[in-house]
């Protein structure tokens, strides 16, 4: 039986400004799955990125005090395609993040476009050089993207946040990791993902995605109404969506307590290149 748990999403979609190229505002979804309700108590602010270390870190300690876990889906891509791998002789997902973190960010891009590494135009249809197999399996921009959306900056900045929440044991992250719950767990996810499955397309407001997604045959969750105070800005639909994906796949297939078996959204040759290319969390 799965316990009560703290579900959080967030939305870096404009977090990485295109003229400085740093961390800028992170908003996040504070989500209370109870049995199969999950209720948005409130979307709340980061500033900086010291301020989504302590969002994190402390709903790992809260949790641990009130017998909660928390779980954090995160819309920026936690992995590259494998072809990175291959023309940078990195041997696992650990090399990856150390490489990122070595290469400031315009190196990070040179050093791909002189290997001939480059993103398909509009969103991923097929796994390839530029698209990882969970790409395509959600439809999601590749990691590679170097113009708006910015995927590789987004890629690129999130693969280092994921590093320092590793190197000081405020986190673990899937699927590369194995689950902790003295810890928070982090998951990828791809809101425009979710909103596609559900018909939306654009992002509207929270009230249609909430009754698009309790109206979802086969989902796992009931989304409870929102507070009164969320004005169902973009940002905030973002978080929501977010929150409510991760929900969802914690509840249908257990994604908590299951990090070692394959979830019924992904495919089998996702699945086995998910040490490397990771695995994007999804309805």
């Amino acid at each position: 039986m799965l316990r009560e748990t703290m579900v959080y999403g967030a939305s870096f979609h404009r977090a990485w400004s295109v003229r400085t190229h740093v961390l800028d505002t992170v908003d996040y979804a504070v989500g209370r799955l109870s049995g199969s309700t999950l209720t948005i108590e409130d979307v709340r602010r980061c500033d900086d990125e010291s301020d989504v270390h302590v969002a994190i870190w402390s709903s790992a300690s809260t949790s641990a005090s009130t017998s909660a876990s928390a779980s954090w889906g995160l819309d920026f891509p936690f992995s590259l395609p494998e072809a990175v791998y291959r023309d940078f002789a990195l041997r696992d997902w650990p090399a990856l993040v150390d490489f990122a973190e070595r290469w400031e960010k315009t190196e990070f891009e040179q050093a791909l476009e002189d290997c001939e590494l480059f993103d398909p135009r509009g969103k991923c249809r097929r796994p390839g050089d530029g698209c990882r197999i969970t790409d395509a399996e959600s439809g999601a921009f590749s990691p590679l993207r170097r113009y708006l959306p910015n995927r590789l900056e987004a890629a690129h900045s999130g693969l280092r946040l994921l590093g320092y929440l590793k190197r000081f044991k405020a986190a673990v992250v899937y699927p590369f990791e194995g689950p902790d719950r003295k810890r928070a767990r982090l998951y990828e996810t791809n809101p425009e993902g979710t909103m596609d499955r559900l018909g939306l397309g654009k992002p509207r407001n929270p009230w249609d995605f909430i009754e698009a997604f309790n109206d979802l045959p086969g989902r796992a969750v009931e989304m409870a109404p929102l507070p009164d105070h969320l004005r169902g800005r973009e940002y905030e639909m973002a978080a929501v969506v977010s929150c409510a994906t991760l929900a969802n796949a914690i509840r249908a297939f257990d994604l908590d307590e299951s990090w070692d078996h394959r979830p019924a959204f992904a495919t089998v040759p996702e699945w086995e290149i998910r040490q490397k290319e990771g695995l994007i969390v999804r309805l």
